[in-house]
């Protein structure tokens, strides 16, 4: 997912005074308010990752939490403080992304939303909790990866079984669905522009400005 690159103005007298008295100090000072702006911003995230699977289908019935299974979306978010080294205050950038090569085929899918359907006559073969690990990782992410499934009707509902291992009843390991609707539930850019992001930006930025001119006795 493309990183996301705010631009933070300012125009106010501490902050031209501060440019103009030291701009070394300044830039160190804004660079560790980034910083602590970088950290906020996956704290709030990590919330987003708290949903837990209900019911008998294991579903995730939350309008913007996920479910944390393998991690991997979760550990892909980074940020990164550009510019603290070299130049003056205005070169900083905070830039924050979630995504990577791993998790490319879902990550626009859980920012934005989306619906999934099957190609032509077939069926999506929707993981159910009997093909999970107790950890919530899918084992058989595949039918044809599943030996002796056959298809039965409950409920109204289509679902691929397997005798159970232990030769008492069903596993249930798929259910089918012509199409699937995932709401956007990450939130990435909605937690980054969210009021107390906001808040916390100006906050953390005001008393960087008013830091640096402490120390130079300004």
């Amino acid at each position: 997912m493309a990183a996301n690159q705010p631009i933070l103005k300012f125009d106010s007298k501490r902050y031209l005074k501060a440019q103009a008295k030291v701009p070394n100090l300044l830039r160190t000072s804004l660079g560790f308010r980034f910083q602590k702006i970088g950290d906020e911003f996956e704290r709030l995230m990590d919330r987003r990752f708290t949903g837990k699977p209900s019911g008998a289908l294991g579903v995730n019935n939350t309008k913007n939490k996920l479910i944390n299974r393998t991690g991997s979306l979760r550990r892909s978010m980074s940020f990164k403080v550009l510019g603290a080294s070299t130049g003056t205050a205005d070169g900083l950038v905070l830039r924050s992304s979630i995504g990577n090569a791993r998790t490319a085929n879902y990550v626009f899918t859980q920012e934005f939303g989306a619906t999934i359907k099957a190609k032509g006559d077939g069926w999506l073969t929707i993981p159910l909790p009997d093909n999970k690990t107790a950890a919530g990782r899918v084992r058989f992410k595949k039918a044809s990866d599943v030996p002796g499934l056959f298809k039965i009707t409950a409920n109204g509902k289509q679902f691929l079984v397997r005798k159970s291992l232990s030769g008492e009843g069903l596993d249930f390991m798929f259910i089918l669905k012509k199409e699937v609707t995932i709401p956007a539930r990450l939130g990435f850019t909605k937690t980054w522009r969210s009021k107390a992001m906001r808040r916390f930006r100006a906050v953390e930025i005001d008393a960087g400005i008013r830091k640096a001119l402490s120390k130079a006795g300004l």
